[in-house]
């Protein structure tokens, strides 16, 4: 299994954009993409054709996925079709236990955590 590294700064622009991530990564998984991406590799003409969308916005799609670092991309020509993909290893498993129906993260979701949003200062004084 392969670890992921992050800078400070890389970290802390993952956290800011947190919600835009787990959007991508929750449709990507929702869609099949995950699945389709787990231990193999596709090109990019095969996935816009497996799941019946425009080249050109899933190539972007992907490049989210990417720059988060949970994706491969692997590019021999400057034809943008044949650009290839596969997953991390893990990935999958990873987002059904974060994103997935059965997800403990959702669970949490039902705790008023947004209600401490910008307080925590008054919150550690016990206010």
């Amino acid at each position: 299994m392969s670890t992921l590294e992050f800078t400070p700064r890389g970290l802390l622009h993952l956290l800011f954009n947190g919600a835009r991530a787990i959007d991508v990564v929750e449709t990507a998984h929702k869609m099949g993409l995950l699945e389709a991406l787990d231990g193999r590799e596709a090109t990019l003409e095969a996935l816009s054709k497996r799941f019946e969308v425009v080249p050109g916005r899933l190539y972007k799609f992907l490049d989210c996925l990417e720059s988060m670092g949970l994706v491969k991309r692997t590019q021999t020509t400057d034809a943008l079709l044949e650009a290839r993909y596969t997953a991390v290893p893990g990935l999958l498993a990873a987002a059904e236990k974060v994103v997935g129906p059965n997800s403990l993260e959702r669970d949490r979701e039902k705790y008023g955590w947004k209600e401490l949003h910008g307080h925590l200062p008054e919150v550690r004084r016990g206010q």
